[in-house]
């Protein structure tokens, strides 16, 4: 009767499978040019899975499967680049981080036999393009105290938009 317990209790165990608990991006966003490390936060019974596979917008571009040769293995998208040493079962690091980088990325655990259970967690990445130059006008000349004065600033070359403020007297403009 022992011998019984121990299986059932084992196959309970293997049986509840994979938990991905998250995943997590970098916040609030990746920069244009720059690394991004991408990482799937998750659990397995003894340790042991069959693959972990890596999904942006539903479509696969990094596997790592151990029992594999080789193990880690990229999947073309345009735009993508992983950089594969530097990535395991746990992290995703991508090089180059572009604008079109923007989106919903998912990790995927799937668990080892005999039930090859599977879990998954989606975070969305949001990607900024810093801008390069501010150019502020309407500033120039000499100015008078509470004299009315109209100045642009303009962001050049950044994505998403920006939300600036402007201070007087470092104080922040209030309309």
């Amino acid at each position: 009767m022992t011998w019984v317990w121990v299986w059932v209790s084992l196959l309970l165990h293997h049986a509840q499978g994979v938990r991905v608990s998250r995943v997590s991006v970098p916040e609030p966003a990746a920069i244009v040019g720059e690394a991004a490390t991408l990482r799937c936060h998750f659990t397995t019974p003894n340790d042991t899975f069959f693959s972990v596979r890596w999904y942006k917008d539903e479509r696969q571009f990094y596997s790592f499967v151990p029992d594999r040769i080789p193990v880690k293995r990229t999947h073309y998208l345009p735009g993508l680049f992983v950089q594969v040493p530097e990535s395991d079962e746990h992290v995703v690091q991508l090089r180059r981080v572009e604008v079109d980088n923007e989106g919903a990325y998912s990790c995927e655990v799937i668990g080892d036999k005999p039930f090859f259970k599977s879990s998954s967690s989606t975070a969305n990445l949001s990607v900024a393009l810093l801008p390069t130059t501010l150019v502020i006008s309407g500033a120039e000349g000499q100015h008078s105290v509470h004299s009315l004065l109209n100045v642009t600033c303009t962001a050049r070359d950044s994505w998403p938009r920006p939300n600036l403020t402007y201070f007087i007297n470092g104080n922040p403009r209030k309309d």
